[in-house]
């Protein structure tokens, strides 16, 4: 540990040297040390592409000599806009082991891609990134928490689904534009957040976690009045929510909803497309026959909606409470 704090001091050193000799480059001192952090926290030594970040070739172990030839926006995965502040990083699939460092400086930062990697730790910290227009995190092994996401207007797609993070699913609250968010396969916990303004949003997916409670208001008419017209995927299976499906009224682009392996009980309700698939069961559904019964057959694929080729029924009460089931 004592080695890398001084590898991370000697870092800093180097951009604050930078910071006053190098004059063809924009972009900040403070821009550049964050990047330094990232590649410090991140082992980038033993990155698949390091392209650019050093002077020569980066060693496997300890800080490089960065690279002060040209500029930080020819470095492998970086992106900039026409004042050469950093806009982009793109580091997928490219060996990234660690934690990632908070980006205070990256105030300008538009996307980040660092899916496919060995990241450990929280969610990328959003504190600073009010530009964030794109965060893609999925399949790496971060265990913390996701921070908070709302209130960050230009966020069209935050993916961190295929981890280990715990806790509760972030308010989604003032993100008019978010178009996907996806947390599936996690340890998350608590309730689904509303739902409610999320204009622009199409897919929601949060399968396979720990979640409870009830699905939270999704029609898009009475009372309710979701606002969620562009909904195009709901996918809440294997989880532990309770509680009715709730109306579908106005969801006339969804074409597919998995609510399967949880505890949902009630009625089914209207099917609001023709040419939605679904999975319902298992649960504990109200089986009585009901007019909607055709329509969810033909979604489900399956007649009955609720039976299977293994068992006659999968969503009554006594199959789910028998050791058959799983959450």
């Amino acid at each position: 540990m004592r080695n890398f704090a001084c590898w991370i001091a000697t870092a800093l050193l180097l951009v604050s040297a930078i910071g006053t000799t190098l004059t063809v480059s924009a972009t900040t001192a403070e821009e550049r040390s964050d990047l330094i952090t990232l590649y410090l926290d991140t082992q980038g030594g033993g990155w698949t592409d390091n392209t650019g970040w050093c002077s020569g070739s980066c060693p496997l172990i300890g800080p490089p000599l960065f690279n002060t030839s040209g500029t930080e926006c020819s470095w492998n995965g970086i992106a900039c806009d026409s004042n050469e502040h950093v806009i982009g990083i793109s580091l997928g699939s490219n060996n990234l082991i660690g934690s990632l460092p908070s980006f205070t400086h990256l105030v300008y930062l538009q996307y980040f891609y660092a899916g496919n990697n060995a990241l450990t730790g929280n969610s990328l910290n959003t504190s600073f990134l009010m530009n964030l227009d794109t965060v893609y995190l999925d399949s790496n092994q971060l265990d913390g928490v996701i921070p908070p996401i709302a209130n960050i207007t230009p966020l069209q797609i935050y993916v961190v689904s295929n981890n280990a993070l715990t806790g509760s699913i972030p308010s989604l609250n003032g993100l008019p534009n978010l178009r996907t968010f996806n947390a599936g396969n996690n340890h998350l916990t608590g309730g689904l957040p509303p739902l409610v303004g999320l204009t622009s949003l199409e897919t929601f997916v949060v399968s396979r976690n720990n979640l409870s409670g009830w699905i939270p208001c999704l029609s898009t008419g009475g009372t309710c009045n979701s606002g969620l017209t562009n909904l195009n995927v709901f996918d809440v299976d294997h989880n532990n929510l309770s509680g009715p499906i709730p109306s579908l009224t106005g969801l006339t682009n969804l074409g597919e909803f998995y609510v399967d392996y949880n505890r949902l009980t009630g009625a089914v309700p209207a099917v609001p497309t023709s040419g939605m698939l679904a999975r319902l069961c298992s649960n504990l559904l109200d089986l009585t026959p009901s007019a909607y019964d055709a329509a969810w057959n033909t979604a489900t694929g399956l007649t009955h909606w609720w039976a299977t080729p293994f068992s006659s029924n999968r969503c009554d009460e006594l199959f789910n409470n028998d050791f058959e089931f799983s959450g």
